[in-house]
């Protein structure tokens, strides 16, 4: 069987992902078979496999990392928020239920067996898993059927490195608090610390990694840059980063704007737009926006009825409508692509309990809702005709691979 390691933080955005993908990364270039493993993950943002299953993008992207195929038991539970405390419960890559989240917490426990299936597998194909954990390392209230952080280091039987993250200050609390709930048998299985986000110049924390040993008796195996890497986000936290209005520039940019919806999902469907010199993007419920804008995305949502009715309150249906009758352009991806439709109906509550909304009345569609849902996997080319019309001529040029 495979070798493990398991990655925790002190918190959630401590860095857990990007140390984890560069551990597989590293290890695959030493040669070694590798691979991720997160048993649970929270995140709007997903990846379908090849045959139809639904995971964690930022499991897609380790695996990358490691050199291999995407698989659903790397991530085999994803939950999926969609408002009123309650989330999509994805197991195996499937729906298995939706539950508020104090019926979540009874029902994991009985998910143990799923999990450990999942990692078998992984590991049988694996000379290295690296596992990461979820938010902050110990929640004491969330302890008890823990399958994320301490709980699946004990299922897993293996050893555990902390991630801190340094960058927001009070690095000496968080890693010795959460050591301090921790009972004496789960401190045992903490091998070491590292230090992350570090912005000071080489050798300037040396005195506070002495400190930090000499507090936790445990060894720090490194202090880690700050850097921006430009890997996919999973949650809500990076969305609130984003760019919100647009550059104060005469550049001829391409200009577009994603209404930013609550409960907004798979909002990395843009990173490469993000990451294009010849486009300003931002996302924004700023309606005082939309007509500065080139295009105007209205993106997937895990609860477009919700949204819809969001977009309404605001004032930005009115604008997007005026927008439409001059003839400027508008884009619906999935959620969004259904509130440009006549209505909705859900009548099985897969998202809400709203069984009926009016769209937006733009494009002559009607769109029902069911409780089964088909994924797959698909390629597209943007043909000649599309590439020349006035949208996309500051894009021209980019190649089929763009």
């Amino acid at each position: 069987m495979a070798k493990k390691l398991m990655i925790l933080g002190t918190e959630s955005g401590a860095g857990k992902s990007t140390i984890v993908t560069g551990l597989l990364r590293v290890l695959k270039r030493h040669g070694f078979r590798v691979s991720p493993f997160k048993s649970q993950n929270m995140a709007l943002n997903s990846y379908v496999t090849k045959d139809g299953s639904e995971m964690g993008r930022s499991q897609y992207v380790q695996a990358e990392a490691a050199g291999i195929e995407p698989d659903v038991c790397m991530n085999p539970i994803l939950l999926k928020p969609n408002g009123n405390m309650t989330s999509q419960v994805i197991v195996g890559g499937n729906l298995r239920a939706t539950l508020s989240s104090e019926d979540y917490r009874a029902y994991r426990k009985t998910l143990i067996p799923e999990v450990k299936l999942s990692l078998e597998h992984i590991e049988k194909k694996s000379d290295i898993v690296i596992l990461e954990g979820a938010g902050a390392a110990y929640e004491l209230n969330l302890r008890d059927g823990d399958i994320s952080n301490m709980g699946m280091a004990e299922i897993a039987n293996c050893p555990v490195v902390l991630v801190a993250n340094i960058d927001k200050g009070g690095v000496f609390a968080s890693i010795a608090g959460n050591l301090y709930l921790m009972s004496k048998k789960e401190r045992d299985k903490i091998k070491g610390v590292i230090i992350n986000k570090y912005r000071g110049r080489d050798g300037g924390f040396d005195d506070g990694k002495e400190l930090i040993e000499k507090l936790i008796g445990i060894k720090v195996l490194g202090i880690v840059p700050y850097k921006e890497f430009d890997l996919e986000g999973e949650d809500s936290l990076d969305i609130r980063q984003k760019k919100k209005t647009f550059s104060n520039d005469e550049s001829p940019r391409l200009k577009i704007m994603v209404v930013k919806l609550n409960h907004i999902s798979n909002f990395t469907d843009f990173k490469p737009l993000e990451n294009d010199s010849r486009v300003d993007l931002i996302y924004s419920l700023d309606k005082e926006l939309i007509n500065q804008a080139d295009l105007v995305i209205i993106p997937g949502s895990k609860n477009t009825v919700a949204d819809l009715k969001q977009i309404k309150l605001l004032g930005i249906d009115k604008e997007l409508l005026n927008r439409n009758a001059k003839g400027k352009y508008i884009m619906g991806i999935c959620g969004g692509f259904q509130m440009l439709g006549v209505d909705m109906t859900d009548n099985e509550g897969v998202e809400s309990e709203q069984k009926y909304a009016r769209g937006l009345g733009i494009l002559p569609i009607k769109s029902v809702f069911f409780s089964e849902k088909k994924l797959t996997n698909s390629t597209y080319k943007i043909d000649e005709d599309l590439r020349n019309i006035g949208l996309f001529k500051p894009l021209k040029g980019f190649s089929e691979k763009e």
